[in-house]
């Protein structure tokens, strides 16, 4: 099951594995029998004042894989001035959960992918803290989760 405790914990690897903290929405956890999701957001990454304001929003998702089980896996949004960005063709970083025999747990990068279904196109500028802010402000209040 994906408990708020799993999703805070893999939240903070994450963070871990993408060099920011991030913190758990917690009003966006939502779990059914072994299936769950939630989000994250780093804050503002960028210095105060600097003309350069940047965050991340990651979405966690547990499927079920082909074999029965189920698999973690994590959408990392890069927001630049309140803009989504991302290689062209791209919208997220795509990671996963992965076990390695005698080696532990952790994230690893799958590659950038598109949103072909347009199922994340509410991240668009919705970068935390910077909301319906002006260019070159980076400074504003967190915004509501998604």
């Amino acid at each position: 099951m994906f408990t708020n405790e799993i999703a805070r914990q893999r939240v903070a690897d994450l963070g871990a594995a993408c060099g920011h903290p991030l913190t758990l929405i917690e009003e966006s956890v939502w779990s059914e029998g072994p299936f769950g999701s939630a989000s994250a957001a780093s804050g503002e990454l960028s210095p105060a004042g600097s003309l350069l304001g940047m965050n991340l929003r990651a979405h966690l998702t547990v499927t079920a894989n082909e074999g029965g089980a189920t698999d973690l896996w994590a959408l990392i949004f890069v927001h630049v001035n309140g803009a989504r960005v991302a290689p062209p063709g791209a919208d997220y970083l795509m990671l996963k959960w992965e076990t390695a025999d005698g080696e532990g747990s952790r994230w690893v990068a799958r590659g950038w992918e598109a949103d072909v279904y347009g199922e994340w196109s509410e991240d668009e500028g919705e970068g935390e803290g910077e909301g319906e802010e002006s260019e070159g402000e980076g400074e504003g209040e967190e915004s509501e989760g998604d």
